[in-house]
């Protein structure tokens, strides 16, 4: 192709070329933007140039987030051109062999799928759905790109079987192979093969030559996918049926069954999240339940500890054998077979004056003590001493 000069544009690349048109990188003179330029080169057959132009406006016309922006439609010095959007993103087919994820994968389903359904509402129908038309933006968001133009143009050897048969033979519908009328339906076809791709890395079909590949999409079913994406197998199989009529019946069909499956994907990864933190909230209550049963057990001990206080006047005596002391003069135990004991009743003791709890008498206490163990001057020893009134009245009687 001879120096292309376009007034308004800067050429700055060569991008690529393909069968009948390049594709370059250029600076909008006016806006001072990067563009792609795409110039169709052969410019002799009037039929190619009126629907060249015609598709471009087409494409111009599908205004939506996930389709490719056209800028500009023009001719100039015998070059048509269409200027769209410049996207820095790459292409799904250097994604694809890079490795991708199923979440990811599932994600590009549904946004080309949206796209796919924009352009199927206008009557565009793209006839050659493949990796290499999904590019993206720098920010990763995916872009379907060379609406109408590529099913009439682009017949180089790795997009056509032949001059009569348009679209890419991986990607290739039976009903395109028959030369049968084509769909939306026609597109869902070449998606859900995309869609096995993206899974598995591979293609579903492959063959010596473009038209080994075409005769297995015709008389093939679609492989088993592995065992980890199992799940999305009914998917991919309704989306490649053989036969149009048992294919989803459009995008808006598929797109609703793909937004199921999403939301299922998202439940089962928040259950699995969920079995993550279950099992982290299950130590954390094992930990908290010891903690609990730690301080019941100190609650009971306590609890114990003051009914024998306030009951000490009939227990106390039958708990130890006689070794000694056994009650300080506020009746708490001092024995040192019993310290524990007695550190949990004297502090107890510390607190029942708070609930109005009044300590028994020490005298009684020892004096069962001594009871129980059959001693015999127990009432003479721990007898009561008589009340001060009482002994004030038997002096004054001495002294009369």
């Amino acid at each position: 192709m001879a120096k292309l000069n376009i007034p308004g544009y800067q050429v700055t690349a060569h991008i690529g070329t393909g069968g009948m048109a390049a594709v370059f990188r250029a600076t909008q003179e006016s806006l001072q933007r990067s563009v792609a330029l795409k110039v169709l080169k052969n410019t002799e057959t009037k039929e190619w140039t009126e629907r060249f132009l015609n598709e471009g406006r087409i494409l111009a016309s599908l205004s939506h987030r996930n389709i490719i922006t056209v800028h500009d439609i023009g001719i100039h010095a015998g070059h048509i051109y269409i200027s769209m959007e410049y996207l820095e993103g790459g292409d799904l087919k250097s994604r694809i062999e890079a490795g991708m994820k199923p979440k990811e994968a599932l994600e590009i389903l549904a946004t080309v799928g949206e796209a796919l359904e924009v352009a199927h509402k206008k009557g565009v129908i793209h006839r050659d759905v493949k990796p290499g038309n999904i590019l993206f933006r720098q920010d990763g968001t995916p872009v379907m790109a060379d609406y109408g133009i590529a099913k009439d143009f682009e017949r180089e050897t790795d997009v056509t079987v032949d001059g009569t048969v348009v679209g890419t033979p991986d990607y290739l519908a039976p009903e395109q192979a028959r030369i049968e009328p084509v769909d939306g339906r026609t597109d869902v076809y070449g998606l859900g093969i995309i869609f096995y791709e993206m899974l598995t890395g591979k293609k579903p079909f492959e063959g010596a030559s473009p038209v080994h590949i075409v005769f297995k999409h015709l008389n093939e079913p679609i492989p088993q996918l592995p065992e980890e994406v199992a799940m999305y197998q009914p998917l991919l199989e309704k989306m490649t049926a053989k036969e149009p009529e048992d294919r989803f019946a459009n995008a808006t069909e598929m797109l609703a069954a793909v937004t199921e499956l999403r939301v299922n994907n998202a439940v089962g990864g928040l259950k699995k999240g969920e079995d993550k933190g279950r099992r982290r909230t299950d130590e954390k209550d094992k930990s908290r339940g010891k903690t609990v049963r730690r301080l019941a057990l100190v609650a009971v001990l306590m609890l114990a500890c003051g009914l024998v206080y306030l009951q000490r006047e009939t227990v106390l005596p039958f708990v130890e054998p006689y070794t000694g002391r056994i009650v300080d003069d506020r009746g708490v135990m001092v024995d040192q077979k019993d310290w524990a004991v007695g550190v949990a009743l004297g502090g107890w003791e510390s607190i029942a004056p708070w609930f109005a709890w009044q300590p028994a008498d020490p005298l009684k206490v020892q004096m069962r003590r001594c009871r129980s163990e059959g001693r015999p001057d127990c009432d003479r020893k721990f007898a009561n001493p008589p009340a001060v009134d009482a002994l004030a009245g038997n002096a004054s009687a001495t002294t009369k």
